[in-house]
């Protein structure tokens, strides 16, 4: 290089020298560019590595973190779906001992009946002495009567006797039903007694569900979690920026390295070292001017693209909102739906009980008109409810389609939410499958309906049914009241000299009876089925609490129980509630669980929170077993 610079011929002046000092100096700054390169594209190549790590540690926390509240939201809809059916089995029961009471109220109005008839044969028992006495009377004042009058007397006396005898035999037994009857009516209140205290079981499941420690702790974790994520994607974006600043330096410098040495390549004809130093810095100025715009241009592109990202999400999220205002609209149209298809099926049954085949023509003719009235309202119904569940179809697809489209669009934040949407959305989907389902079987039923109404046809009875058995003794009971009634009208127009107690009262107390000790057979084995089906509703009640929350619970007293973890049986704690609250007012840990007193002083004494305390206690558990 030093022989392609020619120093210019004045006389007196050699320049050679300078010129060769500048010529290495160039060199020495070409060197020391050259390493400043490599060292810059090292400390590239080494944030590059550091991203892909942050990434990757991003990626895991994240899919694990998704895990995790996946696993929640799972846990809470099945404890949700059993807490809905023990309430469920709960109004049943209550429906059940509700109807064993009117059974029971109905008993002891027959009894008091019964009673009202026994004091009438008693009167008239009276009435037939006092005419026997007067008959003795006038036998010893005139004697003309005839003894044949006075036997038949006493005859008919010694058959009320008899009559009066068997009625108070009857009395009694019927007593001992009532007495038997009333302790059944005891034991059914303690049975309500027992399904309000599962309701207050099932209301506190729900309150520790929704309450629960390990839902708050969870919670608080994914919140630390989040917040060390956006730490990390900013440290990523800082580290993304300083590497791309390096790489455009980096380029710079290179291109400036070339610039150098082609430029000294090409300008060997230089006047003067000043020149040189003077395009040198003409030239770096301007270039720092272009790499500052570049910067600045950069940064405003990126700044514009961040502002539209977060305009996008901020759209995406207020067409979530909408979503889900769309879909609790929707959820109130289907309980709607569901309450109008219960009443359809109600009438539909009711037109069913009032066909009846003992009704006179004019009274069928009544009934058929108004059948007919209420199966073309039936049909009315039925066409708008097909109308509005297409409606709801097509809006729901609508929703479907936007949800999809945002899933897509959106940040990996609200990617969860959107499943959620979804899953909420098909069970929506087959709610509304069941009630066109249930659509159907009634317009089914209508036309039956309508087909026997318009035929000649006779419905047949169903022998056996639950019907027929609650109303057979009735109808007994009414035939041979009517059989009485009849004999007594006989008696009062033939008007018998002597007046006795008809056969056929007799045989209607027979029958009331028959018809008592059905009854009291019926309450007997629904006694027996509502108790059965009370001890299976407890099992699987405290079987499905042990499973939820990892304890077996003992219930030594109405103040005391004990709980057993799952995972290590042999630990006991012992826990003490009030009688007003049911607040827990002491609680003891064992001697040979001594290792979980620190745990016990921080969350039951300090935080005052004993379910804390067992979340602890199994996490800790869980942690032994895994290791």
């Amino acid at each position: 290089m030093a022989s392609d610079v020619e120093a210019p011929s004045s006389p007196g002046v050699d320049l050679s020298p300078v010129i060769r000092k500048e010529q290495l100096k160039h060199e020495f700054e070409l060197k020391r560019l050259e390493r400043q390169v490599a060292d810059e594209h090292a400390a590239r190549l080494r944030a590059e590595n550091q991203v892909r790590h942050l990434t990757a540690d991003k990626d895991s926390i994240e899919s694990d973190s998704a895990a995790m509240f996946e696993k929640m939201i799972n846990e809470q809809k099945e404890l949700r779906k059993k807490i809905d059916f023990y309430e469920q089995e709960v109004a049943k029961f209550s429906n059940q001992a509700s109807e064993l009471s009117r059974d029971l109220n109905s008993a002891k109005a027959n009894i008091v009946d019964k009673d009202m008839q026994l004091s009438a044969v008693q009167l008239e028992l009276k009435a037939a002495q006092e005419k026997l006495q007067n008959a003795e009377y006038e036998k010893q004042a005139s004697g003309f009567e005839s003894d044949k009058t006075v036997q038949v007397l006493r005859i008919d006396l010694n058959a009320r006797n008899d009559e009066i005898s068997a009625l108070k035999a009857q009395l009694e037994s019927i007593k001992q039903q009532y007495s038997s009857d009333e302790c059944v009516s005891g034991q059914l209140s303690e049975y309500v007694a027992k399904a309000r205290a599962l309701e207050q079981e099932l209301a506190s499941v729900r309150k520790e569900a929704q309450e629960g420690q390990l839902a708050k702790d969870l919670n608080l974790f994914l919140e630390e979690e989040k917040l060390q994520l956006k730490r990390e994607i900013e440290t990523m974006s800082s580290t993304a920026k300083e590497n791309r600043l390096l790489q455009e330096k980096v380029a710079r410098l290179e291109a400036e390295k070339e610039i150098w040495v082609v430029y000294l390549r090409g300008h060997s004809d230089l006047s003067s070292p000043q020149d040189l130093a003077k395009k040198v810095s003409d030239l770096t100025l301007k270039n720092k001017a272009l790499s500052a715009k570049v910067s600045s241009l950069e940064h405003d592109i990126q700044l514009k693209a961040t502002r539209e990202q977060s305009e996008q999400v901020v759209q995406k999220q207020i067409e979530l909102e909408s979503a889900q205002d769309e879909l609790s609209a929707t959820k109130i149209k289907l309980s709607q739906r569901k309450f109008e298809i219960d009443n359809l099926r109600k009438e539909v049954q009711l037109l069913e009980a009032h066909l009846d085949k003992k009704d006179t023509d004019s009274d069928l003719q009544a009934r058929l008109d108004q059948a007919q009235a209420t199966i073309e309202n039936l049909r009315k119904q039925v066409s708008d409810l097909e109308k509005e569940y297409a409606n709801l179809n097509n809006d729901q697809s609508s929703k479907k389609r936007r949800i999809s489209e945002a899933m897509l669009s959106s940040r990996s934040q609200t990617s969860s939410k959107l499943e959620q949407v979804e899953s909420e959305l098909q069970e929506k989907s087959r709610q509304l499958e069941i009630a066109q389902l249930d659509l159907e079987s009634s317009k089914k039923r209508v036309e039956q309906l309508e087909l026997a109404s318009k035929s000649d046809t006779k419905v047949v009875e169903l022998k056996g049914s639950p019907f027929e058995a609650d109303v057979a003794p009735r109808l007994a009971l009414l035939d041979a009241l009517e059989r009485e009634v009849q004999d007594l009208r006989k008696m009062q127009e033939e008007n018998y000299a002597p007046e006795y107690v008809p056969r056929s009262s007799l045989l209607t107390l027979k029958v009331e009876y028959d018809v008592l000790k059905d009854q009291r057979a019926q309450l007997e084995s629904k006694h027996q089925s509502f108790q059965k089906a009370i001890a299976i509703r407890e099992a699987r009640l405290n079987k499905a609490i042990d499973q939820l929350f990892g304890y077996n619970i003992e219930l030594l007293s109405d103040r005391t129980c004990l709980l057993r973890p799952e995972l290590e049986p042999e630990t006991v704690f012992e826990a003490q509630f009030d009688d007003i609250d049911r607040k827990y007012t002491s609680f003891r840990v064992t001697d040979n669980v001594r290792a979980y007193e620190s745990l016990y002083k921080h969350w039951a004494l300090e935080r005052k929170c004993l379910p804390g305390f067992l979340s602890a206690v199994l996490l800790e558990l869980i942690d032994k077993k895994n290791n």
